[in-house]
């Protein structure tokens, strides 16, 4: 799976977008153990060609923020089916 990325190129929009390149996801050597289970750590490695940007973000799923939230309950609140 491609990772998400975000770029704002002055005017404030971001638009997410799946991007990136050489994405790896590998067993590393931290081993995480409870009374339960020994489980090892994954990391994610990536490489991504930064253009002009003011800045750049990163998510490995689509963000679901508070505005979003706002949003989605004022639809269901004013549904009248």
């Amino acid at each position: 799976m491609r990772v998400l990325t975000s770029i704002d190129k002055g005017d404030g929009k971001f638009v997410w977008e799946r991007s990136g390149s050489n994405i790896e996801y590998s067993q590393n050597n931290f081993l995480r153990e409870n009374n339960f289970y020994s489980r090892y750590y994954y990391t994610l490695t990536f490489e991504y060609d930064f253009k002009q940007a003011k800045s750049c973000y990163f998510a490995y799923c689509y963000p679901y923020t508070y505005t979003d939230l706002k949003q989605h309950l004022a639809e269901l609140m004013t549904d009248t089916d």
